[in-house]
C-alpha cells in the first residue's frame, strides 16, 4: 500500500488488520499514527 495515495479509511483498515493479526507492535502503531497524521493534510492528499 502506498501511504501517500491511500485514503484514511484504507489506512485505518490496514491498521485494524495488522492489530487483529497480532503483528503490530506499539512502535509500529505509533509510526502508523504518525504517518496517518502527516498524510492527512488540508491539501487533499
Amino acid at each position: 500500500m502506498h501511504i501517500e495515495t491511500a485514503t484514511t479509511q484504507q489506512l485505518v483498515a490496514e491498521l485494524v488488520a495488522r492489530v487483529e493479526d497480532g503483528g503490530l507492535s506499539s512502535a509500529d502503531a505509533a509510526w502508523f499514527a504518525g504517518e496517518l497524521a502527516s498524510t492527512r493534510q488540508p491539501n487533499g492528499k
